[in-house]
Formats: structure tokens, C-alpha cells, sequence
């Protein structure tokens, strides 16, 4: 299955390759964090990991349909109720997904995993974030019915 996604600069072709893998930052008793990985997730697994996100001790969530990580959606935050959500193409393109009804593109520092900076508008709510990696799960893919920015 084929679906493409126009974005302001670039079109998109996306063979549909399932998720093979879930990443997920998880914090140790120690204070340390370490990458989780579950091969061949059920979409209610990768749901729940999306929701347990806090912006502190689980910040980052990623879905790679290889085993590499050229490919990939990833989710990042979760603090006060928003999370950031990229996807990366085969093409090596990347486009994040925008909330259109926040102008602002100012500089935000978020935890994905580490320290990022990301835009203002780039903070978008957990349903968004959810329909997103639905349809990235479902379909591979940007979702073609949301909005995204190249970067």
C-alpha cells in the first residue's frame, strides 16, 4: 500500500512498512534512563506508552518500521499535557507535526530523551499526538488530515 502526504515544499511516497519496533525512554531506580524496546508492538502498547509520557522520567517515545533508525516517528515531552511529533522519511526528510492554531515559532525547550529545542507551535495536544502515530502505525507516514511542517 502506497499513501503520500503533500507538505508545503515535498510530496511524499510511503510504502507501508508495519512498526517493527517501540522505543521508549524508561528512568531506573538510579536516576538513569535507558531505551526500551518492544519488537512487533499491538497498537495498545504503543497507545499506552504515548500516554504514560511525562516530560521528566518518560520523555521520549519512537516507532521504526526497520530495524534502524533512518525511518521513524518520534514523540518527545509530555509535559502539561502536550508532546512534539517528527516523522522521518526514507527519504531522509523530516516534518513536525504543528498545532494551526499556535502562531508562535519561538524557541521552547522540551526533553526528548535528552535537551531540545523545538518550536512553540511544535507543542500539540495528546489526541493530535495519538492520530498521528494511529495513522503512522496503521498507514506509515505523516497523517495526510493534520498539519506539518518540513524541516
Amino acid at each position: 500500500m502506497r499513501t503520500s502526504h503533500e507538505s508545503s515544499s515535498v510530496l511524499f511516497l510511503v510504502t507501508r512498512m508495519p512498526v517493527k519496533t517501540l522505543c521508549y525512554e524508561h528512568l531506573l531506580p538510579s536516576g538513569e534512563s535507558e531505551l526500551r524496546r518492544v519488537p512487533d508492538p499491538e497498537w495498545v502498547v504503543v497507545e499506552s506508552a504515548i500516554l504514560a509520557m511525562d516530560g521528566d522520567s518518560r520523555s521520549l517515545v519512537m516507532l521504526n518500521p526497520t530495524a534502524d533508525h533512518d525511518i521513524l516517528m518520534g514523540i518527545g515531552d509530555g509535559s502539561d499535557g502536550l508532546r512534539c511529533c517528527f516523522v522521518v522519511t526514507p527519504s531522509g526528510d523530516e516534518v513536525a507535526l504543528v498545532d494551526p492554531d499556535e502562531p508562535s515559532r519561538l524557541p521552547t525547550s522540551v526533553l526528548m530523551g535528552q535537551a531540545s529545542t523545538r518550536a512553540r507551535n511544535e507543542l500539540v495536544g495528546v489526541e493530535a499526538v495519538l492520530s498521528a502515530a494511529r495513522w503512522y502505525f496503521d498507514h506509515g507516514g505523516p497523517h495526510p488530515k493534520l498539519v506539518w511542517r518540513d524541516y
